[in-house]
């Protein structure tokens, strides 16, 4: 999300899919770089997948001050890898939520 009740379909924001669902009985937690794939290494891309209908919302940066505070967090544990494009806005589109959505983030979130 981009603001409680829009959210960013630009850049890489745009080509972001619904997730995947995996047994997490099989999960070896934290083994993998703090951006790599934790999904277990058998389980490929066709198998046992199963897509949600659904958009799932991110509140995390759903403010100029919590996407600062992200960029800020991921630059002191990762500093070699450069997350200027999660404060960049030039460019940017955005897309509202639905009614119903909306309605549902002010009453329970916001």
């Amino acid at each position: 999300m981009y603001s409680p009740i829009e959210y960013r379909i630009d850049g890489i924001w745009g080509g972001k899919r619904n997730g995947e669902f995996f047994p997490l009985r099989h999960l070896d937690k934290w083994k993998h770089g703090i951006h790599a794939s934790w999904k277990p290494q058998y389980f490929t891309f066709a198998q046992n997948k199963i897509l949600l209908p659904y958009n799932m919302y991110h509140l995390n940066m759903a403010s100029k001050e919590l996407r600062m505070a992200r960029y800020k967090k991921l630059q002191m544990v990762d500093p070699a890898k450069s997350y200027d494009y999660l404060i960049d806005e030039i460019g940017i589109t955005l897309n509202a939520v639905s009614k119903k959505i909306e309605d549902m983030i002010k009453k329970d979130f916001l």
